[in-house]
């Protein structure tokens, strides 16, 4: 993202972040460059990613909620005690 000649390929969707926060600076320079980033979570031990939040589209910052995302489908999510 920092070099000026930049170009995403014609296929590109957006960059997936995982394993924690990103910079502000970042972000900003996905929505200069119109590139959606979303953040994942997901276990290294059990899966890449199993859900994401979009933090930017390619018109601009998102607020998104707290929250960590929506799963993947066709995955369901479970709160066990």
């Amino acid at each position: 993202l920092k070099n000026p000649l930049f170009k995403t390929h014609r296929g590109f969707k957006a960059i997936l972040l995982g394993g924690g926060p990103t910079t502000q600076q970042l972000l900003k320079r996905s929505v200069e460059r119109g590139i959606p980033i979303v953040s994942s979570y997901g276990m290294t031990e059990t899966c890449a990613q199993i859900v994401a939040n979009p933090m930017t589209t390619p018109s601009g910052m998102y607020t998104p909620l707290k929250s960590v995302g929506k799963p993947f489908p066709p995955n369901q999510l479970q709160i066990r005690d």
